[in-house]
Order: C-alpha cells, then structure tokens, then sequence
C-alpha cells in the first residue's frame, strides 16, 4: 500500500470529526453574539430605569457632603448606602433582562437549527431514546407571569413592555 493512501484514508476519516468541530464552534460563536448583544442592551434598559433614582441619591449625597455636623455625616452615609443599594439592584435587573433576552433569541434561532447528528445504537439496546429535556432556570420574572414573544417584563413599571418600545 502507498504512503499517499494512508494519509488520504486517515483524512477522510478526520472530516466528520472536523465537521462536527466547526458545528460546535459556530453554535459556541452564535451564543457569544447573542450573549453580548443581549448584555449591552440590558445594560442600556437597565441603566435608564435606574438612573432618575440614582440620580436623586447623588445629589442627595452632594447636598449633606457640603453640610456640617454629624446629622449632614448620617445622611451622606445614608445617601451613599442608598447609591450601593440602587447599583445592586441595577446590576440584578441587568441580569435579569440579559437572561430572558438570550432565552428569547436563542428560542427564535432553535427553529433553524439542524438537528444534532444521532448515532446508531449498540446492538441489543434500545433503539428508542428517552427525550432530552433542558433543564429549566427559575427566573425571578416567572412568578409574574409570561409576556408575550418580544417583550420583557419592566418590574419598576409591572407590566411587559414590547421590545423596541422602551
């Protein structure tokens, strides 16, 4: 036997390896896009439902820092503790508006997606496979009921607000 047909023969044996490779590496790139168009736009979301109280907690901070005396220090102390507390809660709801983005773009992508490739069962077992089930995240929006396809659900308003019409 030739050189040059061992390599051919182990090469075609690698395609469907490499095949299933670039599958997964497309999948993996697609979440990432997804991933961060969904995080700078809660982000943005979240950022403007925070902000006017932000807003009045720094200037409720500017107000005591420039007064005297220890009632001025307890409310600077205050205000500052309620700017960690409005971050904290800014940060959740970020979170909170990036997971239920990605579940809605990858839900949107999941029709086009083939199939995953299925193998062929080893003889004598079953041919019949349970169903695969994802596991299911409890997100803190279940508890409010589902919005429809394309909206989020604004807890500071609470209601769904439709996608695009912030």
């Amino acid at each position: 036997m030739d050189w040059r047909v061992a390599v051919l023969a182990g090469a075609v044996g690698l395609l469907p390896v490499c095949a299933e490779a670039q599958a997964r590496d497309a999948a993996w790139a697609q979440r990432q896009i997804i991933e961060a168009q969904c995080g700078t736009w809660a982000r943005d979301q979240a950022g403007e439902e925070y902000a006017p109280q932000l807003r009045e907690a720094r200037q409720q901070l500017a107000t005591m820092s420039g007064q005297r005396g220890s009632a001025a220090k307890a409310g600077a102390a205050l205000a500052t503790s309620n700017i960690g507390l409005l971050r904290l809660a800014q940060q959740s709801r970020e979170k909170e508006l990036s997971e239920a983005c990605i579940v809605q773009r990858e839900a949107q992508l999941a029709p086009t997606r083939t199939a995953p490739r299925q193998e062929e069962p080893a003889p004598g077992a079953s041919a019949v496979a349970p169903a695969y089930k994802p596991p299911t995240r409890k997100l803190d929006s279940d508890k409010r009921g589902a919005c429809d396809w394309g909206s989020y659900w604004n807890s500071s308003q609470q209601h769904c607000i439709k996608i695009g019409d912030e």
